[in-house]
């Protein structure tokens, strides 16, 4: 069962983060940067500009972000696409759709064990599933480890254990999504999120109200799904079943 979340205090969440920038007051508005419109992304115009059909939302209001990291470095991995590498030396990529996160948290973590994504995968993703980003890892030459975690708990261990790992959460307005989460430290979680293209670190209390936990009966029920015969191909399913995917061997 999963343990209480204790009632959330803003001053002792940010207390507890660590001191590699200066924290948010909390009255500042915070400028995002949204995902460039994809080569698979369904579009409309707007204001005589194309526009992807999903729109642009905000995956944590600003008064649950507790700090953006800095980019300290920025390189180019492929034409138009590049990485930044922040004050605690994680990579940092931003999807290159509005549904290509599986292929832009695979390479955050690919780039984190010294290897290089695949950039046709990055550009091109649309609404991946689980087993997209398990073929990235595997094609970079590095081995994965997947965990069934249903309980929110059970994340920090593995997080202590293996490194950084790719979670899925669920926003109210895009969806399912994911994001690489870094450090669960006192009330506060560290995250790189590819949809702006930041590193944060957000209240306890914000990101496990989003945390998609492991459900073998959802997962069962899709599988079934996904395992039937279908006329043109196999449906790009939401197939993420709150599995957290890691890599093995040391990162930097």
């Amino acid at each position: 069962m999963t343990s209480p979340i204790p009632p959330f205090s803003r001053d002792y969440a940010m207390s507890q983060v660590p001191e590699t920038t200066d924290p948010l007051s909390g009255l500042e508005k915070i400028e995002r940067s949204f995902p460039p419109v994809g080569l698979m992304d369904a579009v409309e115009i707007r204001g005589g500009k194309e526009c992807s059909i999903y729109g642009e939302v905000n995956m944590f209001d600003d008064e649950e972000i507790l700090q953006i990291h800095k980019i300290i470095e920025e390189k180019e991995i492929g034409r138009h696409v590049s990485a930044g590498i922040s004050e605690n030396g994680k990579h940092v990529i931003q999807q290159q759709g509005t549904r290509g996160c599986t292929a832009a948290v695979a390479a955050m973590l690919i780039m984190d064990h010294g290897k290089q994504p695949e950039i046709l995968e990055l550009i091109s993703r649309d609404l991946g599933t689980e087993q997209d980003t398990i073929r990235d890892i595997k094609n970079a030459g590095l081995e994965h480890i997947l965990h069934a975690v249903a309980d929110f708990e059970k994340l920090k261990p593995l997080l202590d254990d293996h490194g950084s790992a790719i979670v899925t959460i669920e926003d109210k307005m895009l969806g399912s999504h994911e994001v690489v989460v870094d450090e669960i430290t006192g009330e506060s979680v560290r995250l790189r999120d590819p949809y702006h293209g930041w590193e944060i670190t957000v209240t306890l209390k914000a990101f496990t109200e989003r945390f998609v936990p492991f459900d073998p009966k959802v997962a069962a029920e899709l599988k079934a799904i996904a395992d039937r015969p279908h006329r043109f191909k196999r449906p790009n399913l939401d197939s993420e079943f709150g599995n957290v995917i890691q890599i093995k061997g040391p990162s930097s």
